[in-house]
């Protein structure tokens, strides 16, 4: 019986310690009005989708019987972008919470936002990236580019310079008294090889 009894002090205490969480979306600049949000898709939800709940008509959201602890709040929607938000429930049922973002350290907090939650949206959702137009600049930056340019003068002014190189070599072999070295010599054969 003492069993029962205690069964039942743990539950009583397991749903008096939990909490109704409750928020509005309310409209701003992206959002001029609520009936622009596609309710059939849009839902709110703490950490993924642990508890999930759908928005009303006016904007408001609730979630009953969360137990204390930390949270993610997120508005999920097709066609809005909204901020994420940390949401503490401490033992003494009270709500605290924090913006945040996704890459964020969850110890370091954002601006503090009051309670009952009031969440504005902060762009459209872009899901297509246009397309880029031909751009001159960006071409010349690239490094395979870069690597063909470089290429193709050393093709250019190779020849030359191999020209030079021959003549500079005949000369030292005039200045030495007509004896060529083994460098000189296999410079030469190559040379009269390739011509």
């Amino acid at each position: 019986m003492n069993l029962l009894y205690f069964l039942f002090a743990s539950l009583f205490t397991c749903i008096v310690a939990a909490v109704n969480l409750e928020g509005k979306i309310i409209p701003n600049v992206v959002i001029t009005d609520l009936s622009n949000l596609d309710y059939t898709t849009a839902r709110v939800a703490l950490n993924g989708a642990q508890h999930v709940t759908r928005i009303k008509s006016d904007g408001q959201f609730t979630f009953h019987n969360v137990q204390p602890g930390s949270y993610l709040l997120e508005v999920q929607s097709v066609k809005y972008v909204f901020p994420k938000i940390r949401v503490d429930i401490k033992e003494d049922e009270k709500v605290w919470a924090a913006y945040t973002a996704l890459g964020r350290d969850w110890n370091q907090f954002g601006n503090m936002i009051g309670y009952p939650f009031e969440i504005q949206a902060k762009t459209e959702a872009d899901y297509f990236i246009q397309r880029q137009g031909f751009d001159l600049t960006s071409m010349l930056g690239n490094k395979m580019f870069l690597m063909m340019g470089v290429s193709g003068l050393m093709l250019m002014f190779m020849p030359k310079m191999m020209k030079q190189m021959q003549e500079m070599n005949e000369e030292m072999i005039n200045e030495e008294g007509g004896q060529p070295s083994k460098l000189s010599e296999t410079f030469i054969k190559a040379q009269n090889r390739r011509n």
